[in-house]
């Protein structure tokens, strides 16, 4: 995002050792606020000065041992705030309740699925005007994941 040139960027890490190396990663880069905690509970404290469009890539979820949560969700399975689609679903309520004209990148969806197309339609109720497609991951020249992120743009 600093690349794209982008100039208010907000990130919220839910995992202590994560977000104070992103401290220092970050420290000199004047466009990078970061919050830490759960996405739910940071997203209104982090939209509060906002009032235009803005793009979100929705990506909170556990990702392995090393991650926010793994205890929480290996022991609850789903049920635990911290599995995706509990995940997702608080983020995606909290966005289009504050403006439904957000672009929303949701990660790691690669296709089709039940929970990306209740997303979908969490959009389309705020917004009839919301597209979506899906976008593949590139690496090293390549197509690494097919549909990996399902894109979300209000016309």
């Amino acid at each position: 995002m600093i690349r794209a040139g982008y100039n208010r960027i907000r990130s919220v890490e839910a995992k202590d050792t994560y977000h104070s190396e992103n401290l220092k990663k970050f420290e000199s880069a004047m466009a990078v606020q970061l919050y830490f905690g759960m996405s739910k509970d940071k997203f209104l404290e982090m939209l509060s000065d906002i009032d235009y469009p803005c793009v979100f890539f929705l990506d909170a979820h556990v990702s392995g041992p090393n991650s926010a949560g793994h205890e929480d969700y290996t022991e609850k399975g789903n049920a635990s705030e911290y599995a995706q689609d509990n995940c997702l679903t608080a983020e995606l309520a909290i966005v289009l309740a504050h403006r439904n004209d957000h672009v929303i990148i949701i990660d790691d969806q690669n296709g089709e699925n039940p929970e990306n197309i209740k997303y979908r339609e969490a959009c389309i109720a705020a917004n009839p005007s919301y597209q979506f497609f899906f976008y593949d991951e590139h690496r090293d020249g390549g197509t690494h994941y097919k549909n990996k992120s399902i894109v979300c743009i209000p016309r």
